[in-house]
């Protein structure tokens, strides 16, 4: 995600006090009592040092290698697989609001497992432009649709594991939600990261008469993202599709707990020093993704203790129908003769 539009100079200390209450420890608060703001104020000053030394990554270093990913954008055709796995469920990778597909280009090496399905991504409008009248419902609804279809054609595969950055998490679920079921496709996992699930806090203070549709539905409190939160947390409960959510404390534009929505724990993961930026190229993140790909693809073996309850169970059950059948067997010689 990018900034759509100048911050109003009014409202700049707002915005710094905004920031600061997201960089505080998760509880923590910014009127604590005398006998905890020593360290209140130690924590949150590693906060914030984490928070500057973490963005300062983001603009001197992530963002000029941008300039890199598009010149290879730019001279990569596709970077959709020559050969195509008819085996297993398909991966699609959907990027952030003013980016492009080569935003996957760390993330793509971790991908590329032979236990996995073949890994799709695509650009929504062009290399780094988003046109300001489209919205996340209708790239979910026209663009991803689309993509969708097409691998569905190139795999024979009617499931799909959609993964997105920031905005594209938003767009996944949405497809999931509203058009996955219409074209005869199955999403049982969605992965975000830095997805505003609970909206993009500077984006209140962005001047709404001149913001792109889709800036607007990434407001905190707008009713259509409000909607999609809780589609999202009916199909987790319906056992329709789960979500797992990534996200990061010191990042600027979706701070935590903003970039997540799942109630489980076990698919949630905070990190305390990456950006926005900085969360979708982190080997370590990637690295927790393969965790959640691989039981994906292969479910871990239940539990060996509750296992092994189940085997005596079946031992017991057969062993007890072996003697009454033997019993019957027997009873029955015995009457014939």
């Amino acid at each position: 995600m990018s900034f759509p539009a100048a911050i109003n100079p009014a409202n700049r200390s707002q915005v710094d006090v905004k920031m600061q209450h997201s960089l505080l420890p998760l509880g923590a608060s910014a009127n604590s009592g005398s006998s905890s703001e020593s360290n209140s104020y130690a924590k949150k000053v590693t906060k914030i040092s984490s928070a500057v030394i973490s963005n300062l990554f983001d603009f001197t270093i992530l963002l000029p290698c941008a300039a890199g990913l598009i010149a290879q954008a730019v001279c990569t055709k596709s970077f959709d697989p020559k050969v195509v796995k008819q085996d297993k469920a398909p991966i699609l990778l959907i990027h952030g609001s003013g980016f492009n597909q080569s935003e996957w280009i760390i993330g793509r090496r971790f991908l590329n497992k032979p236990e996995y399905g073949s890994v799709f991504s695509l650009n929504y409008d062009g290399l780094v432009s988003n046109k300001p009248d489209k919205g996340i419902d209708d790239y979910a609804r026209d663009q991803i649709t689309e993509k969708i279809n097409l691998i569905k054609k190139l795999t024979n595969q009617n499931e799909v594991i959609l993964i997105g950055h920031s905005m594209g998490g938003l767009i996944a679920s949405r497809y999931a939600q509203a058009h996955a079921k219409d074209n005869g496709v199955q999403v049982k996992h969605i992965i975000t990261i830095a997805t505003p699930w609970k909206g993009a806090p500077l984006l209140l203070h962005c001047n709404p008469q001149t913001m792109d549709k889709r800036y607007s539905q990434m407001r905190e409190g707008n009713e259509f993202l409000l909607k999609l939160g809780e589609e999202a947390l009916k199909a987790e409960r319906d056992g329709t599709c789960n979500t797992y959510n990534i996200d990061g404390e010191t990042d600027f534009m979706v701070p935590s707990p903003n970039g997540l929505i799942t109630q489980n724990p076990d698919r949630v993961r905070t990190y305390r020093h990456l950006s926005h930026y900085g969360l979708v190229v982190a080997p370590s993140v990637w690295t927790k993704i393969n965790g959640w790909l691989d039981n994906i693809y292969t479910p871990k073996m239940e539990n060996p203790k509750i296992l092994e309850g189940r085997i005596r169970k079946v031992i017991i059950t057969e062993g007890i129908s072996m003697i009454l059948t033997l019993a019957a067997v027997a009873f029955g010689i015995y009457r014939g003769i």
